[in-house]
């Protein structure tokens, strides 16, 4: 076992966690990263409990960490013992009467109000977003290795900005929950 930092301290919501290496969540932004004890080879951390990002690095058997060069601007750190975790822009931009938005990843405990926002985060599938007191209305997201956003058709009447890095979210249609009835239709359960 290897001793790593795993400094996300860019990004806007930085708590990580690595199933099966680490008991629950922590902060990488704590000063020089969160210390995690690391066998030899390879890992994804997690900003959300069901998908790894798609940032990826290994540990070599001498203790250092290491990535794949297609990965060389969202990381750092090759050679050391830290993996330093610097994401992309994604801007947010709610449309329609402000309500609470609630990001579900990263350790995020303040809701967005109704103004955009530029998020710095990894790349990865299954962001999910909620109306603050409609626990039920969720949509998820995707961000590319290249910055931009993808959605299941799932959520077209709810987002829009695929294949950019903006992603907008109508806040009306999702207080409708309008998105839930193509949901439905879909086959998915709802709540």
């Amino acid at each position: 076992m290897h001793r790593i930092r795993i400094d996300t301290g860019e990004l806007t919501y930085p708590w990580l966690w690595i199933p099966g290496q680490l008991a629950h969540f922590v902060d990488g932004s704590v000063r020089g990263g969160a210390e995690v004890c690391l066998p030899p080879g390879g890992y994804a951390f997690q900003q959300t409990r069901t998908r790894p990002t798609a940032v990826r690095f290994s540990v070599t058997e001498d203790g250092l960490v290491d990535y794949p060069s297609h990965l060389e601007h969202l990381l750092s750190g090759r050679g050391t013992r830290t993996v330093r975790v610097h994401g992309l822009d994604v801007v947010l931009r709610p449309t329609g009467r402000a309500r609470p938005l609630l990001p579900l990843w990263g350790g995020c405990r303040e809701p967005l109000g109704g103004r955009v926002r530029v998020l710095r985060m990894p790349p990865g599938a299954s962001y999910p977003m909620r109306l603050l007191r409609l626990p039920r209305r969720v949509v998820e997201f995707h961000v590319g290795v290249d910055g931009s956003v993808d959605y299941p058709s799932l959520y077209e009447e709810a987002l829009s900005g695929r294949g950019t890095g903006t992603l907008t979210v109508d806040l009306d249609t999702l207080h409708a929950g309008r998105h839930d009835r193509r949901r439905q239709a879909a086959g998915c359960r709802i709540g």
